[in-house]
């Protein structure tokens, strides 16, 4: 585990996709009750599962997308008692896990003091949810885009077919399934209208720093998409 900024953790394990090790991150809130809101659960052990409650407890946990499922099941036997929370959609396709309460576009939840989200829009198979933590100015996405910059060989091969070599960038992939670009830009513009600087993604190098401009960049090189003006790298 390692500490990200003032009030998030990050849990980094190997993942891997197509054969290549793309990894896998957890991320970690402590809402301003000192309770816990994880986004994206990964595999987890019992020694993650101690260094996690030392933290605080674990109240909430979100699965973020479609995609972002696969240790949802395995977590909750370590964190039984906390609110689970993925969309109706992924409800639909992963009938084996119970959700406590779906995340929706304009609803309000217990932690929405200290978390804004977006519902991304024009994705139907992915239904990505976004999450800003408002106190640390952090934005926090699952598959929005990747950002490759350690490469072996087997991730060098995958990054080139995925379209992500050497750069921050949504894979053709997640590209192909955009059905309905003007909502999808309207989702971008609602998340860029968000004060963040810093990015936690799920795969790949975390953004430090030029959060916005990053994001702004990989979105108007690889789709065209022309958003609202007025940022720039030091935005």
């Amino acid at each position: 585990m390692k500490k990200f900024s003032e009030s998030i953790w990050i849990i980094e394990k190997p993942f891997k996709l197509m054969g290549a090790p793309i990894g896998n991150r957890c991320t970690i809130v402590r809402l301003s009750s000192g309770k816990l809101w994880v986004h994206s659960p990964v595999a987890i052990d019992e020694s993650d599962a101690e260094a996690i409650r030392a933290l605080g407890e674990v109240q909430f946990v979100v699965a973020p997308n479609n995609f972002h499922h696969l240790h949802v099941r395995s977590f909750k036997e370590f964190f039984p008692n906390a609110h689970y929370q993925g969309t109706s959609s992924l409800q639909q396709k992963r009938k084996d896990i119970y959700f406590d309460s779906f995340l929706e576009s304009k609803s309000l939840y217990e932690w929405s003091n200290d978390l804004e989200h977006v519902y991304v829009f024009g994705m139907p198979l992915v239904h990505e949810v976004v999450f800003y933590h408002r106190k640390d100015k952090v934005l926090i996405i699952a598959d929005l885009f990747f950002n490759f910059r350690d490469y072996n060989i087997p991730l060098k091969i995958a990054s080139k077919i995925l379209g992500v070599y050497q750069k921050a960038s949504p894979s053709r992939l997640f590209k192909s399934l955009i059905w309905n670009r003007r909502e999808f830009k309207d989702s971008l513009n609602d998340i860029l209208d968000l004060d963040f600087d810093r990015i936690i993604l799920s795969h790949g190098k975390l953004i430090d720093s030029h959060g916005k401009a990053t994001f702004q960049n990989a979105y108007q090189s690889e789709l065209g998409v022309v958003l609202r003006p007025g940022l720039s790298e030091k935005s």
